[in-house]
């Protein structure tokens, strides 16, 4: 299976989504405020966990197409995530000590900084250390539990893919984390100790940051990617496509009586669908070359968003005087995409493409090298 085309169009989609939700809430709309039938919008955290389905998809695919070594599959993916986010982060951090109002400032600002440059500030929960996963980053809690599933993954497709003893104990891990999970139950099974002896001693997560709270999702990508690989290699595809996407989606939408998450699982369903068959409308429409384009930068317009809306509703928003939900969201959105896409070029082509070539580059190094040591060695 080659490339996914119609998958980067989504991503613009998904990106923008939670962009349109964070305008949405600045203007003062909640879930609850917004009309009926169209809630799902301000809700950002849905698209989020869409991405977290297709990139255990995609990196599924990579895993099985490219067959890296460990080294060399980390690196790519670190200079994938690392570059922009980093300056995201360092921006917002500096401006607080400018005086510049992005986001608030506070106390703790370098701790928050070195824990944040690790990526591994998602996996903190707000009980150690408050608002742990997105005090700089803002959707970076999204990242870092990115880089979680990244660090993990071919161990975990190692272990799905060798059958024996330890491929049952891992898929009696994921169930077990999955269902405590979505139980409400997950912090209690990892940290008992603090779960006593009430409610406001338990472990917190302001988002589903942790690796062990998102595998879930991550595994729903992992398993359509196995289902898709195995229909291709075993049936005709046009036998699949639709019919067997819905009956998976609803299979799982019964299982998960979550608002968000049903959203989710429907939304994946559709690019599921698109993945399946290449030819159909959905498929044609996510392969759309402005809407690739924008899939292409979704990921720095994804990152740097909200510093951006934050600028612009200070400099401009807050000298408006602007009340009316509709009509703040609307002004906000005229003066803020534009600077959006802007940003989001510059970072794109500026900063994340050439560490993404970079990546590239070296990966050919060190796989040269591995050979050069092999024949060494054999020789």
């Amino acid at each position: 299976m080659g490339r996914f085309q119609s998958i980067e169009g989504f991503r613009a989609v998904l990106a923008w989504w939670v962009v349109v939700g964070h305008m949405l809430g600045s203007a003062g709309f909640t879930q609850n405020t917004m009309p009926d039938g169209f809630a799902f919008l301000r809700s950002g955290e849905i698209a989020v966990y869409v991405f977290m389905i297709i990139s255990g998809f995609v990196i599924t695919h990579l895993l099985t197409v490219k067959q890296e070594a460990y080294s060399i599959y980390i690196m790519r993916r670190f200079l994938r995530l690392f570059p922009v986010f980093f300056l995201v982060i360092t921006v917002v951090f500096f401006s607080f000590h400018l005086g510049v109002p992005i986001r608030g400032g506070g106390e703790g600002l370098w701790v928050h900084y070195l824990l944040e440059s690790t990526m591994l500030h998602g996996a903190v929960p707000d009980t150690l250390l408050d608002n742990a996963s997105k005090r700089l980053g803002g959707p970076g809690w999204s990242i870092s539990l990115e880089w979680q599933f990244y660090l993990i993954a071919p161990f975990l497709m190692y272990a799905l893919r060798n059958h024996g003893i330890w491929q049952l104990v891992l898929l009696v891990v994921i169930i077990v984390l999955a269902w405590s999970q979505f139980l409400g139950n997950v912090d209690r099974w990892i940290f008992p100790a603090w779960s006593e002896p009430g409610p406001e001693t338990r472990v917190r997560y302001s988002k589903p940051s942790f690796i062990v709270i998102g595998l879930p999702y991550f595994l729903i990508g992992i398993l359509s990617y196995t289902l898709l690989k195995w229909v291709r290699e075993h049936a005709d595809v046009r036998q699949f496509t639709a019919p067997a996407a819905i009956i998976v989606g609803l299979t799982l939408i019964t299982v998960i009586e979550v608002y968000e998450v049903t959203i989710a699982l429907f939304v994946w369903g559709l690019i599921f669908v698109s993945v399946c068959n290449e030819k159909s409308v959905l498929a044609r429409a996510g392969a759309d070359k402005r809407l690739s384009w924008l899939g292409e930068i979704s990921y720095s317009t994804y990152i740097t968003h909200m510093p951006v809306l934050a600028v612009m509703e200070t400099l401009v928003m807050s000298r408006l005087g602007v009340e009316q939900e509709w009509i703040y969201f609307g002004t906000l959105a005229a003066v803020a995409v534009p600077p959006i896409l802007l940003v989001s070029v510059a970072c794109y082509y500026g900063i994340e493409k050439p560490a993404i070539q970079f990546g590239r580059k070296l990966a050919k190094r060190m796989e040269k090298g591995r050979s050069e040591r092999a024949e060494a060695r054999s020789s």
